[in-house]
């Protein structure tokens, strides 16, 4: 299926919902409107083996709606801000293959560009909170084990690129990179069919690496805070479908 979309939609325009500190932090934010150009690709291959997604995207923002921090006399200060006219362009893929029997791997992959436009000082920077790359993928392995019995073998991940919490993109507020690894096995007496009905069980582990990142930066009053995502975690779950 090829298809092709222009849309058009708002976003309300508000106070913004902070601890204010100066008068400058709490003007009324305009309303936001988002035109939006895509076009793109669904398609099933050799027999279902292969599913694959495609599409490419254009966004043109005006008022576009941004929380962001300003200096003044106190420091630097939280606020929401319109950015006169910004753009986001991408393309997005994802890709689903079940070569043999019981083994399903599956990845997505999204790249976007942003720009701040027009004469504002902010003029050829990103967006706060956008990585250029972000994906995820995956790979399950499921098969009989006796009787009604499937032993399933599963793994999967995530990755960000850098990026910025900070509008000016002050090296402070930086987000970096980062890719975090899961994987689980789990027991099940299910059967195949679309609606699985029965239990299953499993063990897992999140952030296998027990990587370290961040996944925001803030300004809470006179400091900064960063918010790190879980370390390594282990967990047991038991499921009944009915």
């Amino acid at each position: 299926m090829l298809y092709a979309l222009v849309s058009r939609g708002f976003k309300a325009g508000g106070f913004p919902a902070i601890r204010a500190t100066n008068a400058t932090q709490i003007v009324p934010v305009k309303q936001e409107e988002l035109t939006s150009y895509e076009t793109g690709v669904k398609t099933s291959l050799f027999n279902h083996m292969l599913q694959f997604n495609a599409s490419v995207f254009y966004y043109q923002y005006y008022n576009k709606q941004f929380y962001t921090v300003f200096p003044s006399i106190l420091g630097l200060i939280q606020t929401n801000s319109n950015i006169p006219r910004s753009m986001e362009k991408g393309a997005d893929i994802d890709v689903a293959l079940a070569p043999v029997s019981g083994l399903t791997l599956r990845g997505a992959l999204t790249y976007i560009n942003t720009d701040i436009e027009g004469s504002t000082s902010l003029a050829g920077y990103n967006f706060n909170y956008a990585p250029e790359w972000s994906g995820t993928f995956s790979a399950q392995y499921r098969f009989p084990v006796g009787g009604s019995l499937h032993l399933s073998l599963n793994g999967d991940g995530q990755l960000e690129s850098s990026t910025n919490a900070d509008l000016a993109e002050n090296p402070q507020w930086k987000i970096a990179a980062y890719t975090i690894y899961d994987a689980s096995i789990a027991l099940d007496n299910q059967s195949d069919a679309p609606r699985r009905k029965g239990w299953q069980a499993s063990v897992w582990v999140h952030n296998l690496t027990n990587k370290y990142y961040w996944t925001n930066v803030y300004n809470p009053a006179d400091t900064l805070a960063r918010f790190t995502g879980l370390p390594r975690t282990f967990g047991a779950t038991v499921l009944f479908n009915f």
